[in-house]
Parts: C-alpha cells; structure tokens; sequence
C-alpha cells in the first residue's frame, strides 16, 4: 500500500520529467551537433588529394649534405664501414643544419602520395659532380682545406666578406656563375656529390619511390647548375641505381629533356618543393618555377600553384631562408601563385593549402559565401557573397547567393540585393514580428537552462540513464586510437571530440594531443582497454600503426574496427586493406568477428557511427561484461535521433517504383513497411494505350503531360524467389519462420493463390492487405529512382530515363536513393553524371535534391527515416503514445521480421505461431497504412 501511495504522489512529477525530456531531444541533439562540428565547412575533398597534376620535387636529400645522425630503421643500402666508432652516419663535408629533420618528414609526403593512389608524380634531384669540380674549393690547386681544424666548415667566398683563400682559377664559366664573380657574389664550396662517393648518395634513410624521376645537377666539370630548372640532365640508370654510377655524366638521356619539358608533358599544376637548401638550390629552384629568379626567368610553370614546403626544407642561413619565403608568398597572379606550407603533417600541410577552397557551396559553411570556380584548378575557392548587409544578412535576409555571388530572391521580394518587398509581405513581416521576438527570447532562455540541466545526449536504452565507464585496475585510456596520419588524422580528432562529449569522462588516447615520447608508443597500447584501428588507404603501410596492432594483438586487447569508405577523403575498399595486412595480423583483425563500422560524415548517420563505437567502448568495460559475455549487445540512445520516430504520411502518397529501375521495388517494399499509409506502384502507363509503354510514345513526347496516367495491373506485392531473396539480403528484416500467420499468407506472397483468396487472412503490421484499389486516373506523387551500378544500363536505362523526363513534366516529385552497400552494387556518385542521359544531368536531375544515402544494418535506419522524411511523411505522435517510449523501435522490428519470414522460402505451417504473430500485429493492423496492390 506505501508503495502504490508513492506510486501516486510521484506520477505528476514522472510525467513532467517526460514531457521535459521529450521537449528538449531537438535541442539535445542540436548541441551535440554542433560540438561535435557535423555540419562544419568542408575544405575540398579533391584539392587536399595529390593527384595526377601534382608532383613532389625533392631537392638534394645526399649524405654530402646531412649532419650526424644515428642509424635508426632498415637503411635503404648496406652501410658498412661508412659509419663513425660511435655508430653513426658521418656529417657530410658540406652539412646543413637540423637537416636529419626533414627525412621522416618527406617520407610523410611520400606515404600520403601512396595513399592517393601514387598518381603524382615525384621528381628528385642530385649534386652530381666530377672530382675536381668547379664549384670546389681544391685545396691540391691553390684552395682550402674543407675543414677547419676547429670543425668548422669553410666556403670560398670571393667578394667583401672572402673567407680564407679563394682559388681564382679554378671556377665555374657558366653564365650564372659568370655574373656572380662580376658582381663580387661567386661562391666555392667544400667537396660535396663526388659521383660514385658515400657523399653522392641519397640518405640511407629517405624512402624515394621507385618510380621517382631523377635529374643530376652538376655533371660538368666547368659549370655548375644553382636550380632543378638549369641544366639537370635526366638519369637513365636502373632503378635503384642513380645515386651509385662512379661517372657524372653516364646514364644520362639528352639535355632537350629538362624538368621543364617533364612537367610540361605531364601537365603538372601545382609542384610541391621541398629538401636542401632553402637558401639555394630549393629556393632558386621555387624562384625559377614562378619567374621571379632575377638570374634566370626562362622556367616559368605554365600556370597554377608553386608551393615550397618549409617544413620538409632546412636553409644554411635562415635570414636568407626568410627572404626566399617572403618572396615566394608574395607571388600573386590569376594564373600562378606561390604558396610557402609549414605544417609538419603532410595531411595537415594540405589543408593549410586547401584553406578556403571548395567543391559545392555547402563546403563554404556559410549563406554568406558562394563557391566561385578556380581558373586553373577543378576546384573552387570560396567567396564573400556580394549582397551582405551589416547585420550579416545575405540579400537583405530573403534569397539566396548563387554561384555568381548575386542574389536570387524569395517569392514576393526582387531588386540586386532582394531588399524589395510586396505589399503582402510586409504586412507579414510586421504583424508575426513580434511573436517570433517572444518565441526567440523563450527559446533562448530554454536553451541557457537545458543545457544546465542537462550534461549527457547519450543514453541506455534499457534504462534512459547515462551509461557509466570503467576501466579495470592498471589501466589508463578507455580508448586508443590507431591511425595513420595521412588519411585519417582529421577523422580520429572528429571521433575523440565527439565520444569524449557523448560519454562523460571518457579518457581517450590520441598521438597528437598525448604523445610525448615515439618509443613509448607500445605503452600506450598496453595502458588502454580498447584499440579503435582506423581502416583508412595506407594504414597498413605505416610502420607505427604496424607498431601499435602488433602491441594490441600481443596483449589481447579488443579492437573495434572503423572504415574510411570515402576514396576521396582517404579511404580504401577493405578487400585492399585486407591484402595489405600483414600475414600474421590478418587473423587478429579481420577474422575474429569484429565489427566494422563504417564511418560517416553527414550528421544522423555520424551519430550512428560514435553509437556503435560507444557501445563497443562500454561492452568492453567492467560494468558491462556480463552482457558481453552472454553475447548481448548495449543499446544506446540519443534522444531526439531521427531513428526513433514512427512515420506516416500525412496526406495521400502514391509511389511510383518502375521494373526497369533494378532494385527500386525492393526498396519500396521496405519503405512501405516504415510509412504507415503509403501505396506503392509499379505500373506507369499511359491512359488510352494500356499496352503502351512510356518508352514506346517516347517519341512523341509532347503529349506525354496531358496523357500521363496510372492503369491497375495485379498486385506487385508478390515477388518472385529471387526479389524475395534480394529484400532479406539488405540486412533490415530479420525473423524466424514463426512469425508468420498463416499458410495462405505464404502463399499469397510467393504467388500461390489469387489476390482475393489470400485477403481474407491476410494482414501486414504496419502495410495491412489493400483495401483500397490504385485509381486508374491518379498519377503517382512520388517517383522512387535508385541508384546503383545497374542503373541507366540497356534498354530497362532508356525506359527508365523516358519515365523521368516524363515524371519531371508532370511534376511529379523524384526521390533519389544511392545504394552504399558493395553487394548490392554500390558504386562512386561521379559514375551517375556519366552513365545518366546527358539531358537529364543539364536539366539538374542531380542539382537540387541530393540522392540519400542507402544503407543496410544500423545506419539502414536512418537512410529509411531519411527517405521517409523525402516522401513527405511526418511523425506519428499518436502511435508512440500508445506503445510507449520503451518500445521505439518495436514497430520497424516487427514488421520487418514478419515481412521477412514470410518471403523466405521456407514452408510455413498454417497453424504454426500464427496466433502469437497476430497477436502482436494487432495493434497495427487496426491503423489505416496499406501498401496498395497496383
């Protein structure tokens, strides 16, 4: 009795607390939105790849210039008896400072060029002189030593400043050279490049790609080369084999091919410089390129960008080092411009680049900006709107910037700048003005409270409380995050921001924000209970993620696995991830029964991505082992989610999905199960030609708009095995033989017994049997057009584009979905605006409403609410009364699974679980959805 008294006092106050929690999911979902940066700008997806009109130019990376560094790795050659009695690599005789930083630093480059498919192309540089070059300071003819016996490194330096003896008749008589020593500003320099030297050699330690370009500067005796662009000779020789050819000038192919005359043919636009030194070789070099070389103007880069890459050059003299930086920066011009990048990380140093740049107006990230086309690039570069008012407005706060920077107005407002109303509108404008104050003050107001009262977004669905984290004794990271920097540093700083906001005080381990020692690395691993491995292209080939899978495997920790499926973003297919998995790893990774989880960027299915990752977090923590180790899964929620809500449509909606449109009535028949009172059909026919296809009175397309109509054909509801086959394949109707209700049911779906028959016991969940017939003189309001890999093939493709141009006319609504998953024949978005009809793709079929992504397995649920939203559906608030918060997804559950059990192909005992099964669909089969036989 004192607990129903209790019961009682408390139930005002517990529905309170529903309707408040109710009240603010939207605002919830909201502000982990945006602190979780989902609908953040973008930079362009294809400036940041290094792609075929890109190329690395490595200047000078020889032992001749390096200082003393410590063996660490494998050396690219043998390095016997070339080291010091401490074991190192020997300061060459004309040593840069700080220059052992950029090796690792280049390598970076090259990694991230492998990751993009190694379509840019790398062109290296070589000091490559005979033994008693020009530019040597030959101490057996009249120069110096090259050492000091303090250590120091000498330079001949005729002019004010000469240092120690020059050799006056041992010099170089190139032209530049020439005007050099008529200005007092000749240089000779310490013995360096001797071809065929230890000094001549690349570093032992610089990764350069086989398919590298290699041009040798120098090979003359009498001349020396002060820029890749005058005077490099291409080598000729093996792979492998251009830095050991005893002779300067073997192996090398004729001076008509230069580096100019190299990128010239491969069309090279941006041309990224970097090595030693800045201030000489790589800075005249960065000068040439751009024509701003006072000596030389003749190598001039047709147009584009010219980039030095400060962080992977090192100079002799910095403040000469800045004059090159400062005069490379300030090239400026509508067809070449330098650019000087100084991030470290080459994936970070391309979006220092990209900063700004765009490939739609939705990377702008900002209404008042407008995404203008690059004059050389196939990217564009985001700009200020030309119509911004001082409040920040963009056309006086009623149109749109168009891809020109001007205005296009709402209805009912014109002029330049959309600050022209009609009577009308102003009458509206002023008498709802004062509301919208109000409202926008008590929301504000809300908002300040909510966000007070409120700390968690993510919730247990079991319990509707915020999850609580563990971590067994010893350890200190409920996660570590393993990725490879060049394609995944961006994603894992998205997933460590947004699941340390979605599960308080989760402690997360990331590099970049808690590395401090590289051999401390594998500790790392050992103190977190969890590995993420982020499945991304080259993650395999990097020898520190290899370092951090190898540690967890050796001490068993659980890995959750996340996949860049995004090409353009670093991804790779996991069949290539796959094989490039070492061996001994394979097994640990990709054959212990480890979820992958795709990752994603648009906002409803991110969040479902950090939930899969979250609950995987949690299985794995001490509260929640019990349910791991009976197998089950941890639930969560966030409220508000999109995925939650029951659907149905607010006014009558007939869907159109055509058999020449491969796998759009598989979809339908899903879509018909999540909208409660949709109708579907397959059948698009012209009234007074009922044998006549769209296809066949295509040609005489003017009357299609007063001739289209819908004739009733038997009911498309039963599929054939193989269609049965397809709608259980997408992973969103899972049941047991059990849940169907009856014998005649199953037959009815496999086309067994006649319409009429099988209405007497049939009922559907959600779509019950039709009781209602497709009128003959309705047309459809909405045209299902699914995209995949079969889409727009053959003659089922012209029928089909005919049935578009057909349904535009009439204007009828196009809702596109675009198939993600590979088995059911995903392919790349780029592949439509090809394989569609070239008028179809002018007529913007792509340009207003963007296909939805179709999805199967957790993220499936969001590409239905999505598409449901698309047809115009809304919530059904009076069928989540009825069943309860608890029960959110009972529906979708239910039906699916019936729906699929009773397409499989296995016989189903009339009388077998069939009352159960009705019980259950009782409630839904009283409502008024149908899915209507056409």
């Amino acid at each position: 009795d004192g607990q129903e008294e209790m019961e009682r006092r408390t139930r005002p106050l517990r529905a309170m607390h529903t309707v408040r929690r109710r009240y603010v999911a939207a605002l919830r979902l909201c502000m982990i939105g945006r602190l979780c940066n989902f609908a953040t700008a973008a930079i362009s997806g294809r400036c940041q790849q290094l792609g075929e009109n890109d190329a690395l130019l490595i200047i000078d990376i020889q032992n001749s210039f390096m200082v003393e560094r410590p063996v660490s790795g494998i050396p690219q050659y043998n390095l016997t008896g070339e080291l010091t009695p401490n074991g190192t690599i020997p300061t060459g005789n004309l040593p840069v400072p700080r220059s052992n930083e950029v090796v690792p630093v280049l390598n970076s480059w090259f990694e991230l060029r492998a990751a993009h498919g190694t379509a840019a192309a790398v062109f290296a540089t070589l000091d490559y002189h005979p033994p008693k070059h020009c530019s040597f300071c030959l101490a057996n003819e009249g120069g110096i030593e090259p050492f000091h016996g303090d250590g120091r490194i000498s330079f001949c330096l005729r002019g004010i400043d000469t240092v120690d003896n020059f050799n006056d008749s041992h010099r170089c008589m190139d032209r530049i050279s020439q005007r050099d020593y008529s200005t007092n500003a000749y240089f000779q320099f310490a013995e360096h490049g001797v071809a065929g030297t230890f000094g001549s050699r690349f570093d032992p330690f610089l990764d350069i790609p086989l398919d590298a370009t290699v041009f040798k500067l120098g090979v003359n005796e009498t001349a020396d080369v002060y820029s890749a662009f005058d005077g490099g000779r291409l080598s000729l020789a093996p792979v492998g084999e251009h830095d050991t050819q005893p002779i300067s000038h073997d192996a090398l192919a004729d001076s008509s091919v230069t580096l100019s005359s190299e990128l010239e043919r491969r069309g090279v636009t941006r041309l990224f410089v970097m090595g030693l030194a800045t201030d000489y070789t790589v800075g005249r070099t960065t000068e040439d390129a751009l024509g701003i070389n006072d000596k030389n103007q003749d190598f001039k880069l047709a147009k584009g960008q010219v980039i030095l890459v400060e962080s992977a050059s090192r100079a002799i003299i910095d403040a000469r080092a800045e004059t090159v930086r400062n005069l490379v920066a300030s090239v400026a011009t509508p067809t070449l411009e330098g650019k000087v990048l100084t991030s470290r990380d080459p994936a970070d140093a391309m979006a220092e680049l990209c900063a700004n740049t765009c490939d739609t107006v939705d990377d702008c990230g900002s209404p008042q900006r407008y995404c203008s086309k690059h004059a050389t690039f196939e990217w564009g570069v985001c700009t200020e709107c030309r119509f911004v008012d001082g409040l920040g407005q963009v056309c006086a706060g009623h149109g749109v910037c168009n891809v020109d920077g001007g205005c296009d107005c709402d209805t009912g407002y014109s002029g330049v700048d959309c600050s022209d109303a009609t009577g009308l509108v102003l009458i509206l404008t002023f008498s709802i003005g004062g509301a919208l104050v109000l409202v926008g003050l008590a929301a504000v107001a809300a908002a300040r409270y909510f966000r007070r009262r409120f700390a968690h977004v993510l919730l247990l669905k079991a319990t509707n409380a915020p999850p609580e984290l563990s971590l067994e004794p010893g350890l200190k990271h409920h996660l570590f995050l393993s990725h490879v920097w060049a394609t995944g540093q961006d994603q894992v700083a998205v997933i460590k921001r947004c699941v340390s906001a979605l599960l308080h005080g989760a402690n997360i381990f990331l590099d970049v924000d808690d590395l401090v020692d590289l051999s401390k690395l594998e500790e790392s691993v050992q103190l977190s209970a969890v590995v993420l491995v982020f499945l991304s292209a080259g993650y395999f080939l990097s020898k520190n993620a290899l370092r951090e899978v190898e540690a967890a495997m050796k001490a068993q920790k659980p890995l959750i696995l996340v996949h860049e499926r995004n090409v353009a973003k670093g991804g790779a297919p996991i069949a290539t991830l796959r094989d490039e998995c070492p061996e001994h790893l394979r097994n640990y990774i990709f054959d212990s029964g480890n979820q992958i989880i795709p990752w994603m960027r648009i906002g409803h299915f991110q969040v479902e991505s950090l939930k899969l990752i979250c609950a995987a977090m949690l299985l794995h923590s001490p509260k929640h082992k019990k349910e791991h180790e009976r197998g089950r899964q941890v639930q969560l929620i966030v409220p508000g989610e999109i995925t939650g809500i029951f659907w149905k449509a607010d006014k009558r909606t007939l869907l159109y999905a055509g058999p020449n449109n491969p796998g759009a009535g598989v979809v339908a028949d899903i879509l018909c199960l999540v909208v409660q009172g949709l109708e579907v059909t397959s059948v698009f026919r012209l009234a007074g030609h009922p044998s006549e296809s769209v296809l066949s009175r295509s040609r005489r397309s003017r009357f299609l708009p007063n001739m289209l109509k819908l004739r009733q054909s038997r009911s498309r509801r039963v599929r054939t095995s193989l269609e049965r086959d397809d709608l259980t394949a997408y992973g969103s109707v899972q049941a047991t033989s059990e849940q169907s209700s009856s014998l005649s049911q199953a037959r009815f779906l496999a086309g067994k017994v006649s319409e009429s028959s099988a209405k007497k016991s049939f009922s559907l969940s959600m779509a019950t049997a039709p009781s209602e017939q497709v009128s003959h003189h309705e047309p459809p309001t909405h045209m299902l057009l699914y995209l995949n890999s079969s889409t727009w093939l053959g003659t089922p493709g012209d029928v089909l584009a005919a049935e578009v141009r057909a349904a535009k006319k009439a204007g009828i609504t196009i809702v596109m979905v675009h198939e993600h998953d590979e088995e059911r024949g995903a392919c790349d978005f780029s592949r439509f605006l090809t394989a569609t009809p070239e008028d179809l793709v002018k007529n913007n079929l792509y340009g207003k409403d963007l296909a939805t992504p179709w999805l199967s397995g957790p993220h499936g649920l969001v590409s239905r609410a999505l598409v449901a939203k698309n047809l115009g559906a809304v919530a059904d608030t009076s069928a989540a009364r009825k069943i309860g918060s608890h029960m959110g997804s009972l529906r979708q559950r239910m039906t699916i699974n019936f729906v699929r059990d009773s397409l499989s192909p296995k016989r189903v005992g009339s009388g077998q679980a069939s009352q159960s099964a009705t019980r259950k669909n009782d409630f839904f089969s009283t409502g008024e959805a149908r899915c209507a036989a056409d």
